[in-house]
Order: C-alpha cells, then structure tokens, then sequence
C-alpha cells in the first residue's frame, strides 16, 4: 500500500469530529432543560405539600373543635362544669385556628361560627351557675353540679362517706344525720360534682 494513499478511516475522521462535537453539544443541552426542569418543578413541589398541609391543618382544627364541643356538653349535662368549661375553651380556640387557615367550605365557616357562639352562651351559663352556687352557699342549700368543696362550704362536712367504683367512675354517698328531725339527707355524687340528693326516713 503506497504510503500517500489516504484511507476510507482516515477521510471519516473529520465527520466523526463533527458528530462528536454535536452529540456533547446536545447533551449539554439536554443537561440544562433538565436543571430548568428541576428548577421549576421545585417551587410546584412546595407548593402542592404547602396547600395540602394548610388543608389538612384546617381539617384537622375543624374536627377537633366540634369534638372539643362534645365533650363540653357531655360534661355540661353530667354536670362537671368545671371540665366543661375547659373543652368549651378548647373549642373556641380550635374554631377560630380552623377559620384562620381560610380554606373552609362556606357551610363549615357558617358552622365554626355557630360554634363559637354557643360555646361563649354555654361559658357565660356555667358562670352564672357558678355565681348562683355562691348564693346557695350562703344561704346553706346544695345543688346538683356542686363540687364537693362547695357541699362542705354549705353544709359542712358528711357524718359518713361511702365510695364505690362503677364503670371506671367514682361514685359517693354522702349521708348528713339529723337529729331534730326523723329523715337523713343522702347526697350523691359522680366524678366529684353532686348529681342528686334525697332525704331518707331514719330506720
């Protein structure tokens, strides 16, 4: 083979060169789509998680705030205003954070705001109850929802006490003797609150 002689290798070495130099060009193109694409898909990211965390966070406050206000009326009706009072606090509070994330749908808005409401009526309730418990005191009277400091403050201390545990609860009977007259007075109570009393003949 003549040294001169150039071959079909040789001659393609210019448009290998050229094919080279084109694919680095495309990858580098391609390289930087992909970091815009990534660029733009972050702040998307964010975005979605913020607005689904602010729906859940808002959910989530909607539902423990009627919950709040449950527990507030089961207390209420026992009565242990003193725990109610508390889980109507409560509901109050979790209504006004569900209110502040503004993703509510219109009927709850509505509801959270009749929450709030009734749980102030039902907190200024319990404190007019709780003001006629200190007339009944001075008066020497009891009441059902009368804790059992209050019973002691107006009437005095029980000439006998028996506890018994029911259902996971602490049940009292309080007995007051009289001896002036032929009945004893029975006082009962639940959770440390009076739920009723009754005056029984003497045996």
């Amino acid at each position: 083979m003549p040294k001169n002689k150039i071959t079909a290798r040789q001659k393609d070495i210019p448009r290998l060169l050229r094919d080279k130099k084109r694919n680095k060009k495309i990858i580098q193109i391609d390289t930087k789509n992909m970091t815009r694409s990534k660029n733009l898909y972050i702040p998307f990211a964010v975005l979605f998680f913020s607005f689904t965390f602010y729906a859940f966070s808002a959910g989530a406050s909607y539902r423990k705030a009627f919950e709040q206000f449950s527990l507030a009326s089961d207390n209420f009706r026992l009565p242990r205003l003193h725990q109610a009072y508390g889980h109507y606090d409560q509901a109050i509070f979790y209504a006004h954070r569900a209110l502040s994330y503004e993703s509510l749908k219109p009927d709850e808005i509505e509801k959270a705001k009749d929450l709030i409401r009734d749980s102030k009526n039902q907190k200024m309730r319990i404190i007019e109850i709780t003001r006629n418990f200190q007339k009944l005191i001075r008066e020497r009277k009891i009441s059902r929802g009368m804790t059992k400091e209050q019973v002691v403050a107006s009437i005095g201390e029980p000439d006998d006490i028996r506890k018994t545990i029911y259902l996971l609860e602490e049940l009292e009977e309080w007995t007051y003797g009289n001896i002036l007259k032929d009945n004893d007075k029975y006082i009962y109570i639940k959770d440390g609150v009076v739920t009723h009393w009754e005056d029984k003949t003497k045996k």
